[in-house]
């Protein structure tokens, strides 16, 4: 069996007692994809409204563990929410967090890890909701995220999400026919369909689904840009065997599941919550089983229902204080949707360019990111962050974010 196929086995183990089974299981099958790698390890995070808070860790000794945990979640807020919305899925982690906050990369540089090491390659496994797993792997020497491991990351990160948001709506009851939308043999032929399962395109691209199963079970390579996380953004697949023996492929629901946002529909809160959360066109397409066509066309009418200029808005949906979003009355009656909790009197000492610059960078951009953005230099962009900061009398990014935002309560 191949690395993935053992990585897609673990993502999808439903017979794992308890999540820490799960990621330790886990940590274990990514092991095999980290050629050069001395350790890998998978955190649980859960989601709040002020940042975030590490639960169990797979692949790592507790007594590490719990050093982990300890100071991650003392972290400040700020640091907390751009770790969650900074578009850097995977990469080289002391590169990433030295460029917002130098502390913590130097207190995780100076730990003592279980093996030597130098620094430490991420992937980041969200899916728009209220957890995240990550999954890091320990590096000796210089890391590098290459085009390769930046697409393999893609697919870790989509069917990781996928597998764990499963578990949690099973809850460890056992999958079968009644449970799912679809049946299918191993040959692809439908068994019983009921609801959207019933849908002709629906029963074709599962079909087509199966098949891909059956190939990478007899040893044959699969083309996994072809191997989605869900099928049709809504069904994923799994095995049944009956009281003879005979195997069969069930679809069980298992797209995202968000609080209503009026007035956005269900696809398109699914991706714009996961948009906010950093994730590109293409990531969200992938875990969704969706062209990025059909995502980008769902978060452009997300955004002018809402009222938002740009994406980099949207991070503010993730806030479960903001879920809610506040009715300000406006000329004539009409009514402006208000995102994000900036403080204005501050915003207006900026010019119109700083301004943009400022959105970027509490959005988690880095600074080429916002030069992309914008057309214009990283040296640019660096110049007018210290404008920025010397016209709101600070020394970096943590505190312009500080003095530009609203603190948004925690929940009690």
């Amino acid at each position: 069996m191949s690395a993935i196929a053992r990585l897609l086995d673990a993502a999808y183990d439903l017979d794992a007692p308890d999540r820490q089974a799960w990621l330790d299981g886990l940590a274990q099958a990514c092991a095999g994809l980290a050629r050069g790698r001395l350790a890998t390890s998978v955190v649980h995070y859960q989601l709040k409204t002020d940042g975030w808070e590490i639960g169990e860790i797979g692949g790592m000794p507790e007594p590490m563990a719990a050093d982990v945990r300890e100071h991650a979640n003392a972290t400040s807020p700020e640091f907390k929410r751009y770790w969650i919305r900074q578009r850097a899925k995977h990469g080289t982690f002391f590169k990433t967090i030295s460029a917002f906050d130098k502390r913590t990369a130097q207190w995780w540089w100076d730990r003592k890890w279980p093996v030597p090491t130098t620094d430490m390659l991420y992937t980041q496994c969200l899916d728009g909701g209220d957890e995240m797993l990550l999954l890091c792997r320990l590096t000796m020497g210089a890391s590098k995220s290459t085009t390769a491991l930046r697409r393999l990351s893609r697919v870790v990160a989509a069917h990781v999400v996928a597998g764990h948001r499963l578990r949690r709506s099973l809850r460890g009851t056992k999958p079968c026919p009644a449970l799912g939308e679809v049946v299918l043999d191993p040959a692809g032929r439908v068994v019983h369909a009921q609801g959207p399962g019933q849908r002709s395109s629906a029963r074709e691209a599962l079909r087509a689904r199966v098949r891909a199963r059956e190939r990478q079970r007899d040893g044959k390579r699969v083309q996994l840009d072809a191997w989605t996380a869900l099928v049709e953004g809504r069904w994923t697949l799994v095995d049944f065997f009956d009281t003879d023996g005979k195997r069969f492929h069930v679809a069980l629901r298992n797209d995202p599941s968000f609080e209503p946002v009026d007035p956005l529909s269900e696809r398109e809160r699914e991706v714009a919550r996961m948009a906010a959360q950093g994730l590109s066109n293409d990531a969200i397409g992938y875990a969704l089983g969706l062209p990025a066509s059909t995502v980008g066309s769902a978060i452009g009418r997300a955004l002018t229902k809402l009222r938002l200029r740009r994406r980099t808005d949207l991070p503010w949906l993730v806030e479960s204080a903001a879920r809610t979003l506040t009715a300000d009355p406006g000329a004539e009656g009409s009514v402006h949707l208000v995102v994000t909790p900036w403080r204005k009197e501050v915003l207006a000492r900026l010019t119109d360019a700083e301004q943009e610059v400022a959105r970027g960078v509490v959005a988690g951009l880095t600074d080429v990111e916002i030069a992309a953005e914008r057309g214009v230099s990283a040296r640019t962009i660096a110049n007018q962050l210290r404008s920025i900061a010397r016209k709101l009398e600070v020394s970096d990014r943590v505190q312009i974010v500080r003095a530009l935002v609203e603190r948004i309560p925690v929940d009690t």
